[in-house]
């Protein structure tokens, strides 16, 4: 059958009520529509398409489940009026030593935590954010929004995550680390420190994004990549690999033409687009002549020539740059 044919199909079969996009997605899932705007997976569990987020929601049954927690008859109302309850465990959680009795961290409603999730210590689940499968959310950590955490995730520290952000798989973000908008961390992802990740950036694999670093616009960072400092990854940049970027490093792709954007070295006279950090006392004696205090541009390749020339013994990190891989 034809695209064509398959969207005309498509037509005919409440496309007031579905769109395109979720048939297309639902076949990709492996999901089977039931009725209405209510789809099945294999496993029984079933989905709802949200038009407006444009992605499918899992639906509690409240029926059929029995919770793993019940309210205590503690409260807590925020400045905006909220009010969040606490919860305890009524059956053992295993997994991460749960007993039945145990006191846990506060939550909004009952649909905000589902399957073994668990909440702990001050953190805070709030509005229509969705924590199920195994995840845990500790320690003074604020899980709000539209946010969906899944899989093995945790949450912790003094770490926010909220709007649409998506944290699955085995990822950690933690610290005083920020997620935000449409992000999708997952895998063995690690996001941790002051780090900043925002728009619609992905990422994924082994990936760690720590120190000072922000992530935005259509990033992705991904494989064993190292991304940390003051180090600001922005456009349609991709770090991957065994890349590791650090200290005031900036790596930046236009996001209409998707060119790279950067600064012309005065050595070499080539557009380079990351900037190594080097101490200053040491950057007065590599900088190019005639420049003032902290002057001066190098690409990383001129500054590793120098600094070579300079004494031999000095510790230096040689970065490979491929166009092609940034942008």
């Amino acid at each position: 059958m034809s695209f064509k044919d398959y969207c005309r199909k498509v037509l005919n079969e409440e496309t007031d009520i579905i769109s395109i996009k979720a048939k297309l997605d639902a076949k990709k899932r492996g999901l089977k529509h039931q009725s209405h705007n209510v789809w099945k997976d294999k496993g029984g569990q079933e989905y709802k398409w949200n038009k407006m987020l444009k992605r499918f929601e899992r639906i509690e049954n409240k029926s059929k489940e029995k919770k793993h927690f019940e309210f205590t008859d503690k409260t807590k109302k925020l400045e905006n009026g909220i009010v969040l309850h606490q919860i305890r465990a009524n059956k053992n959680l295993p997994m991460y030593n749960i007993k039945k009795g145990d006191i846990g961290g506060w939550i909004e409603k009952p649909e905000n935590l589902s399957d073994n999730a668990w909440i702990s210590g001050d953190a805070k689940i709030i509005g229509k954010a969705q924590v199920y499968g195994n995840a845990w959310i500790s320690g003074d950590a604020w899980v709000y929004g539209n946010t969906i955490v899944s899989g093995n995730a945790k949450i912790t520290g003094n770490a926010w995550v909220s709007e649409d952000a998506q944290v699955s798989g085995d990822a950690i973000v933690c610290g005083d680390a920020i997620v935000s908008e449409n992000v999708k961390i997952t895998g063995k992802a690690w996001i941790y420190g002051n780090a900043i990740v925002s728009g619609d950036v992905k990422v994924y694999g082994n990936a760690k994004v720590s120190g000072n670093a922000k992530i935005s616009g259509n990033a992705q960072v991904y494989g064993n990549a190292i991304v940390s400092g003051n180090t600001w990854v922005s456009g349609y940049a991709r770090v991957f690999g065994n890349a590791k970027v650090s200290g005031k490093a900036w790596i930046l792709c236009d996001n209409k033409t998707k060119k790279e954007i950067g600064c012309i070295c005065q050595d070499c006279k080539k557009l380079y687009k990351i900037d190594l950090n080097i101490p200053n006392n040491l950057w007065e004696k590599i900088k190019p002549e005639g420049k003032s205090k902290y002057g001066g541009l190098l690409c990383g390749s001129c500054i590793m020539n120098r600094l070579e020339k300079l004494q031999k013994g000095t510790n230096v990190y040689f970065l490979t740059e491929n166009e092609n891989d940034l942008c």
